[in-house]
């Protein structure tokens, strides 16, 4: 088995204004799928515990970044968040032919922090409204587009 960086990892975020890179992110946690286990057990089951799968949440994706109330892409996610807007997340774990994540999301928490030493930062959190996809990056000689599981393509 390889082992793989995580450095490569990258999130993209579109709100209906266009497919933007989100700048200065530093750790990622997520999209953290789950779902709900329903006790279906019986007096016939031999006193063994039965479970069926029940609704799932397709969870949200975590993140903070270096602050900078200028770069466009971070005020976009912070305008996002007053607005109520839904767009689309795109997490691409490795460039170049490797795969990643998508889906409809919200972005639900915008939080900077500024403290006394340090880097001004952000932690934001974006909650999937719709389950998540694969997404494939792939790159040629032209550009670099990523890929989801129905063939739509966009410029990266």
């Amino acid at each position: 088995m390889a082992e793989l960086s995580s450095y490569e990892g990258k999130l993209y975020w579109n709100d209906g204004t266009g497919l933007l890179l989100v700048g200065q992110v530093r750790d990622i946690e997520g999209p953290g799928v789950t779902q709900d286990m329903v006790d279906a057990a019986s007096r016939d089951g031999g006193k063994l515990e039965t479970y069926l799968g029940g609704l799932r949440n397709a969870g949200e994706i975590t993140f903070d970044i270096v602050y900078d109330p200028d770069l466009a892409t971070q005020s976009t996610l912070a305008s996002s968040l007053v607005a109520g807007t839904q767009g689309y997340v795109f997490l691409v774990l490795r460039e170049l032919a490797e795969n990643g994540w998508h889906g409809a999301a919200q972005v639900s928490g915008f939080k900077p922090k500024a403290p006394l030493r340090g880097a001004l930062t952000a932690d934001v959190t974006i909650e999937m409204v719709a389950e998540v996809s694969e997404l494939w990056y792939l790159g040629d000689g032209d550009g670099n587009y990523m890929v989801d599981g129905d063939s739509n393509y966009w410029v990266a």
